[in-house]
């Protein structure tokens, strides 16, 4: 029984590994977390803070150079803004600040902002699947990507609108959420192979396994939880996502690790001989000798 056991978990040893592990790299977060443009504006003044990671930092200064441009002429060709159908003309482009708190692009517009159409492309000639989100203090913001890069941003009075939306369409949010929530799961990237592997090889029971995955989850919530909180509490100077996350994870290794070890399992039981079999007595070899010459008399 303990053979067909080991088989079995080997089996689905196998298949979790191919299933999981053959996929290549992981494209759950194929890129990080995304990079974020924080609009901002005074009168007929916009202000664009354009920051990303450090990799995504590093692929705008590849392309930029690819370009045969400088990276302020880059940062000017993907990001623009409109208001009521009119360009807003650049006044200023500094990157100096890019890898840390991002790149800075002022425009002016014809009158005072209120509502505008920003367009941001940065990284999308790389690759389509980059994208950008805008934020604004108001709350506001969209989700630019290659195929729709220009997004009608509001800057004052969203909170309200926002409000209405949320109470109109929040159970179906809700139930959107959990669905893309636990897609998003089961894709690869997030160390399923490695965990199913550590449970395997350390012979862990179902209760490690369960309790293993309650504390990824908590570990997920709380982080959300956290960030969320963070940015909102800190909207003008945003730490980076992605070193936070790389905190938050490091802090929770070790509950992750000490989950999914259980105890060691018992000892097989000793080694018995066989007891032999107690040979018949004297008055039933008799009685047996008394059938036998019953049987076979004539």
């Amino acid at each position: 029984m303990t053979k067909v056991l080991a088989r079995v978990l080997a089996v689905a040893g196998t298949v979790a590994l191919v299933l999981l592990g053959a996929a290549g790299t992981g494209w759950a977060h194929p890129f990080g977390p995304p990079p974020v443009a924080k609009v901002r504006a005074e009168g007929s003044t916009v202000e664009v803070t354009w920051s990303a990671a450090a990799d995504d930092v590093a692929a705008l200064e590849r392309a930029a150079t690819a370009g045969g441009g400088s990276l302020a002429d880059y940062l000017s060709r993907g990001v623009g803004v409109q208001q009521e159908g009119r360009d807003c003309a650049p006044a200023e482009v500094s990157a100096q600040a890019l890898a840390t708190t991002g790149a800075v692009l002022r425009f002016r517009c014809p009158g005072e902002v209120g509502e505008l159409r920003l367009r941001v492309s940065l990284l999308t000639d790389l690759d389509r699947a980059y994208r950008t989100v805008s934020v604004t203090p108001s709350g506001s913001g969209a989700l630019h990507t290659a195929v729709a890069p220009t997004q009608t941003i509001s800057l004052y009075g969203a909170a309200a609108s926002a409000h209405a939306d949320l109470d109109r369409f929040f159970p179906l949010a809700l139930l959107a959420a959990l669905v893309a929530g636990a897609a998003h799961a089961c894709a690869p990237g997030h160390g399923k192979t490695l965990t199913a592997g550590y449970l395997l090889g350390g012979q862990a029971r179902a209760r490690d396994a369960v309790r293993l995955g309650a504390i990824v989850a908590l570990m997920h919530t709380a982080s959300v939880a956290v960030l969320a909180v963070v940015w909102w509490a800190a909207m003008e100077h945003a730490p980076d996502l992605g070193a936070i996350t790389r905190w938050l994870q490091l802090a929770a290794a070790p509950g992750g690790a000490r989950g999914g070890r259980g105890p060691p399992p018992p000892p097989p039981p000793p080694f018995r001989e066989p007891r032999p079999r107690p040979r018949p007595r004297a008055w039933a070899w008799a009685r047996a000798w008394a059938r036998a010459r019953a049987w076979a008399r004539p």
